[in-house]
């Protein structure tokens, strides 16, 4: 599975050795990838995006066609129009990971290049340095060198003959300079993809309480059925429906932020954590449990029911990134759009909207007469909030999301996906992979994408499925520090 464009960590220390090279592959990527080809940008600002992919299998295909298919998705610019058009090419093998340094301990450098899994990998890539470095021709893309990283020692070109030499231990990579400075900022690697996937897509069913966690989950996922039955019924206005919803999904981040502000303040990640927990011997709260005591059984269904559309979800999403009033002005420009194009538009009849328990809206504050009347938007029909909203959800925007915001939608999303069947729960996935990739985090938002059933957004592909598949990152991470080749 090709992993596209991830962005790579914000890093100040120059490349300047192979060992590093593979340090900020490894520290981007978030794992040791094995059996795989990691293409590393680069350009005047820096290191670019990454692209991985799977070794092509020996003697299986056209490697020169299978090189050319994944360069042809290799993003070459940014956002301040340099070209990315430089490239290190990064061959990982199937045991090459640096934390296995006990092999190197009884003699740390020996000169010994004899390991019997180094060389079946590195004859396997010598035999395709030649069609893949013919097609970075064909492509007009340099090559700055290609790496192999076995199980004991990095391999490297040598241009003249196309030929790999050895380098420098494999285990050197945890000494490079940019390894222990992403080490430093808190930045961790994985063993495995397997690993990276367990460790930060959290464990929404982790808790401290089985029996009730499972009463909430079936509560929830009741109470959904009957909101979503309320409105296929009622008569409600679709533009009044929405908004509410906006406004109720505005309050539900908020409060998660809060939350998850405050759990991290306490240095615990996981409710195993326990040795870092405040409470001494008492078992830390798991952040899912939580987040259910944040959302409560009513809001949790009410919000699954919101998820009804793909335009829905990208409200939701934008609303995340920016707040209440931009997402509220993109729905009305939306609503006008329609109506100026002859279509249908949104239903606006003061019908009153399905709305969540009185308990539940005293409980984030929300007034229901605000929620039943139409308040004033920042745009009107000009078209600029629609435009902006398609700008921030494709990625153009120069202006960064609301990094908090955006991460508690990803867990409220989490959450509600276990609660959550048919078109809901493949929506909340989808919020899940665009929050994601709007993050930079794009092998996550593939991984999370992959799982949603495309019968329930119209079997078209969404705009995420489109920036994927070109490899392209959003354009506020270009202006983040990059380290020097």
């Amino acid at each position: 599975m090709p992993s596209t464009a991830d962005c790579p960590p914000e890093i100040n220390t120059p490349v300047r050795q192979e060992a590093d090279v593979v340090a900020v592959c490894v520290h981007t990527l978030g794992f040791w990838p094995r059996n795989s080809l990691v293409l590393m940008t680069v350009g005047p600002p820096g290191v670019g995006p990454l692209l991985r992919i799977d070794l092509p299998v020996a003697g299986g295909e056209d490697y020169g066609e299978y090189f050319d298919f994944f360069l042809s998705q290799l993003l070459q610019s940014g956002a301040d129009a340099h070209p990315y058009n430089r490239v290190f090419a990064v061959f990982f093998g199937n045991t090459a990971d640096e934390m296995d340094e006990g092999r190197e301990s009884a003699a740390p450098y020996s000169l010994d290049y004899s390991e019997p899994s180094d060389n079946d990998f590195i004859d396997g890539v010598q035999a395709l340095i030649p069609p893949f470095h013919r097609c970075l021709v064909d492509r007009s893309i340099d090559l700055v060198d290609i790496i192999a990283v076995g199980h004991r020692f990095l391999w490297a070109l040598h241009l003249p003959e196309l030929t790999l030499l050895p380098a420098a231990p494999t285990a050197s990579v945890a000494g490079s300079p940019i390894y222990r400075e992403m080490v430093e900022q808190g930045s961790d690697v994985a063993r495995s993809y397997e690993e990276f996937l367990e460790r930060y897509l959290w464990d929404p069913m982790e808790t401290t309480d089985a029996s009730r966690r499972d009463s909430w989950l079936a509560q929830t996922e009741f109470a959904a059925l009957g909101y979503l039955t309320q409105k296929a019924e009622k008569d409600v206005g679709e533009y009044q429906q929405i908004r509410a919803e906006l406004m109720v999904w505005d309050a539900a981040l908020q409060c998660a932020v809060e939350m998850m502000l405050g759990y991290h303040s306490l240095g615990v990640d996981s409710s195993k954590d326990s040795a870092g927990s405040p409470h001494g011997n008492t078992e830390s709260p798991a952040p899912a449990d939580l987040l259910r005591a944040v959302l409560n059984r009513d809001v949790g269904a009410y919000l699954i029911a919101s998820l009804n559309s793909t335009a829905t979800v990208q409200l939701v999403i934008y609303l995340a990134c920016t707040g209440l009033q931009e997402a509220l002005a993109a729905l009305e420009n939306i609503s006008c759009r329609l109506e100026e194009a002859g279509t249908i538009g949104l239903d606006k009849s003061q019908t009153k909207p399905v709305l969540p328990q009185n308990s539940s809206l005293n409980r984030y504050g929300l007034d229901r007469q605000r929620l039943l009347n139409p308040v004033e938007t920042r745009e009107h029909a000009d078209g600029a909030a629609i435009a902006s909203m398609a700008s921030k959800l494709c990625g153009h925007d120069t202006l960064a999301p609301n990094w908090d915001r955006l991460a508690a939608l990803g867990a409220i999303a989490t959450i509600l996906e276990e609660a959550a069947h048919h078109k809901p729960e493949s929506l909340l996935k989808l919020a899940q992979a665009w929050a994601y990739w709007l993050q930079g985090k794009s092998t996550l938002a593939d991984y999370l994408l992959r799982t949603v059933e495309p019968l329930h957004h119209g079997n078209e592909p969404t705009v995420l499925h489109r920036v994927l598949d070109a490899g392209v990152l959003p354009v506020w991470l270009s202006a983040r520090p990059q380290p020097g080749i």
